[in-house]
């Protein structure tokens, strides 16, 4: 599995620019350094040639950035020509300090390689004849400002086409793996982050993507619905299964995380819509009071039913993403088994193990030998919250079950996990009440990667005063109503990245990343280099 935390380390870091105004003076101090370095017969004539050039270049970029449907806004587009600027003014005084001050009328194509491979990644409609188009039209001003050197077109198109061949080969190294087409994947997701259309990445998605069957378990108690779906609400902020807790919970009071993978992620919108309109063939049952069974490394809460069973599988130190498999063990011993990944206990780069799933096996197998007692009186409460910050992403809600008098609760915290010190202690609060929580996360992934600031962050004690306030308000004012139980599930095929694409991205990354990185430096130098090769051989 690749990982998550790299991706958005990676993504937050290349697509954060800075706000203008860092950017102008940025500018403005690179072109007074550039100038006080170069100006052997005038710093002003410097001042002056960078002011142009980097004025050329922003127009440039504006507009083939409109003809190729580039994903950069202005911003965007302005330290962009920046960052070209700098790599030409560091071209000048390689050639003012070390070769020849006439060859910085090449300067410029210095940047074809870069400029070749920042167009083809941000732009829909790209076109090798752009990067060429647009140093060509630069070339004028450059000569203008380039003192008493002689022309030297020939030179600086050859090395503006070398640089975009090498970009050409770059692209092509990329995509050697003609199955899983790297240079389209990653340039269908920089697209998508840049223009925030995830439809964009999606589509790329659904080429790589297989037919999963995976079963969507409802249950009302009472007027209020639970919806458990066996597909993953990821991978990260609103791409395909990442809209699957919020859409959930437009039409159900909770959303229980159901045993499920990464390779079970839909890949898109239209996915996300036929899991939560599952209707539901209801049928009534009834409840028996709940128990549970604990292991080493887990604890198996049980409530029965009828016509079911709702398996909350508890991680004591941790827990993360337990396989839809544990599913098709539990029917071994259970009718229609619910089985919920509690993701209540975060530990970072954890993976569940074979050990991990022997033990919930086993505990299983336990919890089906106990005797079942009958519930004479179920009553129930429900309240629910609103509530968003970098962590908890929307909702708060607590399910409480009065079985002959006996109290259960499940409290639903909307986020992407949570640490087991604030699980423990929102347990405690339960417990001042009487009634014995069941504490779980949606495992929602709307957060993560959505901005610079906000990636992979569980719940913590930072969240503990909001949710102990809504908890103990919500306990205060609890009043418990007689209510029925119907339950209903349905398999459902739909379109899910599945394993073989985790499995090929994360070859892909360990194969092409490393190398693609010394590629990117090896070709960049070399643009500089045949530069000022021809520019000292061709005129």
């Amino acid at each position: 599995m690749i990982d998550e935390k790299l991706l958005e380390k990676f993504y937050s870091k290349i697509f954060s620019v800075p706000k203008k105004r860092v950017s102008i003076a940025i500018g403005v101090t690179s072109i007074i350094l550039a100038s006080y370095l170069n100006g052997i017969s005038g710093k002003s004539f410097f001042v002056m040639r960078y002011f142009f050039i980097g004025l050329a270049l922003i127009i440039l970029l504006l507009i083939f950035g409109k003809l190729l449907e580039s994903g950069f806004n202005s911003r965007r587009t302005f330290f962009l020509a920046l960052f070209f600027l700098i790599l030409i003014e560091i071209a000048d005084i390689i050639a003012i300090h070390l070769t020849n001050p006439d060859y910085i009328i090449i300067s410029p194509s210095v940047v074809a390689f870069i400029l070749t491979i920042a167009l083809y990644f941000t732009s829909k409609k790209f076109s090798y004849s752009a990067p060429l188009i647009i140093l060509l039209v630069l070339y004028p001003v450059d000569y203008i400002f380039s003192f008493s050197a002689p022309h030297r077109t020939l030179a600086y198109t050859i090395s503006t086409i070398a640089g975009i061949f090498f970009g050409h080969l770059f692209i092509r190294y990329l995509g050697r793996d003609e199955e899983l087409k790297i240079p389209e994947l990653l340039r269908s997701f920089v697209l998508y982050w840049l223009k925030g259309l995830p439809e964009i990445f999606e589509t790329a998605l659904k080429k790589f993507s297989r037919i999963h069957t995976g079963r969507v378990h409802l249950i009302k108690v009472g007027k209020w619905s639970i919806i458990a779906p066996e597909f993953h609400p990821g991978p990260f902020r609103d791409i395909g299964g990442a809209k699957l807790v919020n859409e959930a919970l437009k039409y159900h009071s909770m959303f229980l995380h159901a045993v499920s993978t990464h390779s079970t992620n839909p890949v898109s919108r239209e996915e996300v819509e036929r899991i939560v309109n599952v209707a539901g063939d209801y049928e009534e049952t009834s409840f028996m009071k709940p128990y549970s069974v604990s292991g080493k490394n887990f604890m198996l809460k049980v409530y029965p039913a009828e016509d079911f069973t709702l398996l909350i599988i508890h991680g004591k130190e941790r827990i993360d993403d337990i396989p839809q498999e544990i599913r098709l063990m539990a029917e071994n011993f259970f009718k229609n088994p619910v089985v919920i990944d509690a993701h209540n206990a975060y530990m970072s780069r954890y993976q569940i193990t074979p050990e991990d799933l022997t033990e919930i096996y086993f505990l299983m197998e336990e919890a089906s030998k106990k005797p079942k007692e009958k519930c004479n009186e179920l009553k129930v409460y429900y309240s629910s919250e609103d509530y968003e910050n970098e962590r908890i992403c929307g909702k708060l809600a607590l399910l409480v079950m009065s079985f002959d008098g006996e109290l259960h609760g499940i409290l639903m915290i909307d986020s992407n996990n949570m640490e087991k010190t604030l699980r423990d202690y929102l347990a405690d609060v339960g417990r001042e009440y009487g009634i014995e929580l069941d504490i779980i996360t949606t495992d929602n992934h709307s957060k993560t990667g959505i901005s610079p600031k906000i990636g992979y962050m569980p719940a913590n004690m930072e969240d503990a005063e909001i949710i102990e306030s809504f908890l103990k308000k919500a306990l205060e004012n609890m009043d418990l109503k007689d209510a029925g139980v119907l339950y209903s599930s349905e398999d459902v095929q739909i379109r899910t990245m599945g394993e073989e694409f985790f499995k090929k991205m994360d070859f892909a990354f360990r194969k092409y990343g490393e190398s693609g990185l010394y590629l990117f430096g090896v070709f960049s130098a070399l643009n500089y280099i045949i530069s000022f090769i021809l520019a000292g051989i061709i005129l």
